[in-house]
């Protein structure tokens, strides 16, 4: 199951959202703070093909709300009408046109949310805060053959099995991309 929902979110909530990771006035800071992480994946993947960094902001993580912002994304959530029992995490991913560090390969190894074995059912979303480059790209289980690919857009929602190999590219054309992450174990 891979579905696409664009404009998934009205408009006016969907700038909301933006503007609670880019809007700011002169002088003052973005409301977000990021963490900084040496690479997208968890040192638990084993992987040949390059990383880069990219930065974090937790908003769920370990049974616990981690962000003031938390309620805020908590709405996109709930909009999507995903049946879950238990949120695993909620997080925004901020990666950066890095071409430099990266240029032999912008895509990110590919990789899933859960390990495969998992008997229980989780249900990943990705949600587009901003219109960017750094489609995400779905493959099939050898990791090579691409079965979709979704060009990031700002309301734009994508959700899926937490066990279906996907990867993104890194921006190149924008200066950034940012997505929130959700993972829900499933209830049906």
């Amino acid at each position: 199951m891979i579905e696409i929902i664009d404009n998934f979110l009205p408009k006016k909530f969907a700038d909301n959202i933006e503007k609670l990771f880019f809007y700011h006035k002169p002088g003052e800071v973005a409301f977000i703070n990021w963490h900084y992480n040496h690479k997208t994946l968890s040192t638990s993947y084993k992987v040949d093909q390059p990383d880069t960094y990219q930065f974090t902001h937790n908003f769920y993580h370990k049974n616990k709300i981690t962000s003031p912002f938390f309620p805020n994304v908590f709405q996109i959530l709930k909009k999507s009408k995903i049946k879950y029992s238990d949120i695993v995490r909620i997080k925004a991913n901020f990666t950066a046109n890095n071409f430099n560090i990266n240029e032999k390969n912008s895509l990110i190894p590919p990789h899933t949310d859960i390990i495969l074995s998992n008997k229980d059912k989780f249900i990943s979303m990705i949600y587009y805060v901003h219109d960017t480059d750094g489609d995400t790209i779905f493959f099939d289980n050898d990791k090579k053959t691409i079965i979709k690919k979704v060009t990031p857009k700002k309301g734009k929602a994508v959700i899926f099995y937490s066990n279906q190999f996907h990867s993104f590219e890194t921006p190149t054309k924008y200066d950034k991309r940012v997505v929130i992450n959700f993972m829900v174990k499933a209830s049906f």
